[in-house]
């Protein structure tokens, strides 16, 4: 944070894979640096990696579930965009959660809270009350 507070870093910048440092964040979880790149140094929530992938597919893949919220309900990330497979980061929650039984929980929370804003904005999707009760 203080790079981007005290020398103007470029936080927009990607590494070799095309992931910015909201990307990173969003990945671990760290919602502390997530909220201050979106908010204090207004980073592109949308920004996509030479895949396709946002922040909001990282945090969700990984079952972050408060960077999720945050990143959904607060600074806007388009939940229906996809990557280059077609996938969304609801799709990519669904795919990858249930790979590891250590982010189970929080990928199902994850499931549930998407697919509740999806059927919020009209998109159509149910609520994931069967995917909760399996947790």
């Amino acid at each position: 944070m203080f790079l981007v507070k005290e020398a103007s870093a470029n936080v927009e910048s990607k590494d070799e894979n095309g992931w910015t440092p909201l990307s990173w964040a969003a990945k671990n979880g760290n919602l502390e640096t997530v909220m201050f790149l979106v908010k204090e140094a207004s980073a592109d929530v949308q920004s996509k990696d030479e895949n396709g992938q946002t922040p909001l597919s990282w945090a969700a893949a990984h079952g972050h579930l408060k960077a999720v919220r945050f990143l959904v309900e607060e600074a806007g990330a388009d939940i229906e965009s996809k990557d280059e497979r077609g996938k969304t980061a609801l799709d990519l929650v669904r795919q990858e959660g249930p790979k590891y039984s250590w982010k189970k929980e929080g990928c199902n929370a994850v499931v549930a809270l998407l697919e509740g804003n999806a059927t919020r904005r009209g998109t159509g999707r149910e609520p994931a009350v069967a995917t909760i009760m399996q947790a």
